[in-house]
């Protein structure tokens, strides 16, 4: 598998800027029914803490899709350990058997929640937000745990598909409070700025209380729609996208590539658009902000239409940049 997605990320040629803070890596996957295309770069933060994982169809289930965007803080290990197991808890839990999509991606929430918590010390202080689309016949589920972000571009309109969970949210500050957190410098116990997600034990430590009393929650907001013939696209990204760009911004700006990029032979990889939009963002936060202000960013661009996988090689792709 890992030969294939080498092979994926090579082809068409990489078009990566001198600068190193700017190199990425890019990588395509697609299925009888969508089209992914994937990017990771670092920026100018010291290291890349972004995890991402998209499978075009999983071994588990050939029938499903999934795509997700981890952006982990306080170091790797929980986006590493959800990048690797997540989509595992969920095939394993008794509800996705049974047909039950949105809770089978609950429970499999909080029971890689108590897991990360049985490594001790090691997940107190590191933690990750989560942020994953799942396909199937047709139907789509979103399940959001921190300030990524999932949005479709539908009938050439954004359509956001989560809510951000962080100190900007009033409904999240208010949650915070009444669970008995402080927030200081828009800063949750004066530390997280995300107010949902995986790890993060220090601000989970009542441990006489349920998940969804936490301070810090590790309950993501959940959504189901029908993937209908007017979604052009879904986009999945960490928040260093969304601190640059608005959503409708982002949604027109990649279905202007995608126009102009069109071929008139062969296919369009999708990366090349991710490529650009990371980019794009990165200028703008450098601009607005300084060098230092761009984070590391993740994008994910799903195109739901038929594909051919004898083109692509691929049913999988598991993305990582490192913190050189």
């Amino acid at each position: 598998m890992a030969e294939v997605a080498r092979a994926v990320a090579g082809e068409g040629g990489s078009r990566h800027p001198p600068d190193p803070h700017s190199l990425k890596h890019s990588h395509n996957c697609a299925s009888a029914s969508l089209r992914a295309g994937v990017s990771n770069m670092k920026g100018y933060k010291k290291s890349n803490q972004d995890r991402c994982t998209a499978f075009s169809y999983l071994e588990g289930d050939p029938a499903l899709a999934f795509m997700a965007v981890y952006d982990g803080h306080g170091g790797t290990g929980v986006a590493n350990y959800l990048k690797d197991h997540l989509h595992e808890f969920i095939l394993a839990q008794p509800e996705y058997r049974e047909g039950d999509v949105p809770e089978a991606v609950l429970k499999a929430f909080l029971a890689v929640d108590a897991e990360l918590r049985s490594y001790g010390n090691a997940t107190e202080l590191t933690g990750s937000t989560a942020t994953c689309l799942l396909i199937k016949h047709g139907e789509v589920v979103v399940a959001n745990l921190g300030d990524s972000r999932a949005v479709a571009s539908v009938q050439g309109a954004a359509r956001v598909l989560t809510q951000d969970h962080n100190t900007s949210n009033p409904r999240e500050r208010e949650r915070v409070t009444a669970m008995g957190g402080v927030i200081k410098d828009n800063r949750v116990g004066g530390v997280l700025i995300p107010t949902r997600s995986f790890g993060d034990f220090l601000l989970k430590a009542e441990l006489n209380k349920p998940p969804w009393k936490q301070v810090i929650s590790p309950v993501p907001q959940i959504e189901q729609y029908k993937l209908q013939p007017g979604w052009e696209f879904i986009l999945l990204a960490t928040d260093g996208v969304w601190d640059a760009m608005s959503s409708g911004d982002a949604v027109t700006f990649v279905k202007s590539k995608l126009e102009q990029r069109r071929p008139k032979e062969g296919r369009l990889l999708l990366s090349l658009v991710c490529e650009e939009l990371l980019d794009t963002c990165c200028a703008r936060t450098v601009d607005k902000f300084g060098r230092n202000s761009c984070d590391n960013m993740t994008v994910i661009l799903v195109l739901p239409e038929h594909g051919d996988r004898s083109e692509t090689g691929s049913s999988v792709l598991s993305s990582i940049v490192s913190s050189r």
